[in-house]
């Protein structure tokens, strides 16, 4: 949109957005208001291509509206699968493949774009932190008759939040006192994670490895347990859950993991970069997610910290997809880019491997 819109970046596009809710605000009661492109001088890209197709129906003869209706569908369909440079040249159809795969119903879909690598091997997939704590927490189980105690909530007992602080010293929550899960971060999401994939299964304050978790303890079965970690970050968990926003605000960043595919596709063609630069990528592919904050510049702020959150802290850091530094910048790991494979090819030419989306 920056492009389109004549601004070289998402930055002078906050700002252009800003003096353009001023301006609408300042019209007449009774006047026409100009869509933004409109108000830079620019024509929208919708009418774009609603002005190419009168151009190309321009002095046909269409025999019936049947035919006029074939001939508008297909032109549209072609405008549809161009590639779009906000989308980094992926095509609308093949956006709109990503968001509708949380959508849905009925057996499985393959998830566009993304694809796993069969090539990936056991002690690559284990350098995922989250993957470490699984194969733990499943070995933990195992080795003590196949299940253990809950506490009333549902939540590992001490004992065991001990023997993980044992293993993982680093994992507790800062200013967090006696072990307990509610403090361990990694072991909620690891616990999430196997009951989720029926690795576990829990009932009346016990929790009991299932045949398919005695599966996952092979010593060839970290992979696995990478792709169906990977796979219940994109389409089991809830992203926005536990953050203190009102449902409104849960609908609206709900975009985040919608989308999460694409942000995973700007990962592997931006391996390394700026949190801010990689951020601006995502709001040029859907500028409307900054504009509900309607110009305000703390509530830009607030919607663009929320994104890197959400992507990175909740769902690559853990999975062992990016590492962040200190000052702001990011990069892929080996996992990442051993793990995943991205294809925009059509699907009869599309490598193997690929990820199925959530059955419902």
């Amino acid at each position: 949109m920056t492009e389109q819109a004549g601004l070289p970046s998402p930055h002078e596009l906050q700002g252009a957005l800003e003096e353009y809710r001023r301006f609408c605000e300042a019209l007449p009661r009774d006047a026409e208001v100009p869509s933004f492109m409109e108000y830079r001088g620019r024509a929208n890209p919708a009418s774009d291509v609603l002005g190419q197709l009168r151009q190309a129906a321009a002095g046909q003869d269409f025999g019936s509206i049947q035919e006029l209706q074939a001939f508008c569908t297909q032109h549209l369909e072609q405008a549809n699968d161009q590639p779009c440079p906000d989308f980094e040249g992926l095509s609308p159809s093949q956006m709109q493949e990503i968001l509708d795969i949380h959508e849905e119903t009925g057996g499985k879909k393959k998830v566009p774009l993304l694809y796993r690598n069969s090539a990936l091997t056991p002690d690559r997939a284990e350098s995922s932190p989250l993957i470490q704590v699984i194969r733990w927490l499943l070995r933990y189980h195992a080795e003590h008759g196949g299940k253990t105690r809950l506490t009333d909530r549902q939540n590992y007992p001490r004992d065991l939040c001990r023997v993980y602080l044992a293993r993982f010293p680093q994992s507790r929550l800062a200013g967090s006192s006696a072990p307990k899960e509610a403090s361990l971060p990694g072991l909620v999401v690891a616990h999430d994670v196997v009951v989720a994939r029926g690795w576990t299964r829990e009932e009346s304050r016990r929790s009991e490895l299932t045949t398919e978790g005695v599966q996952m303890l092979a010593d060839d079965a970290s992979p696995t347990i990478f792709m169906k970690a990977l796979d219940f970050f994109l389409f089991y968990s809830s992203w926005v859950e536990n953050l203190d926003v009102s449902r409104e605000d849960e609908a609206h960043l709900s975009i985040i993991q919608r989308s999460a595919i694409f942000s995973l596709y700007l990962l592997s063609r931006y391996p390394e970069g700026t949190l801010e630069d990689l951020t601006d990528r995502f709001v040029r592919a859907f500028p409307a997610f900054l504009g509900a904050a309607r110009g305000d510049v703390s509530e830009i702020r607030w919607l663009r910290h929320v994104y890197r959150y959400l992507l990175l802290q909740r769902f690559c850091v853990p999975l062992g997809l990016v590492k962040i530094t200190t000052d702001g910048e990011y990069r892929t790991t080996p996992l990442f880019q051993q793990g995943l494979i991205f294809s925009t090819e059509r699907p009869d030419t599309r490598p193997r491997g690929s990820i199925s989306g959530p059955p419902r």
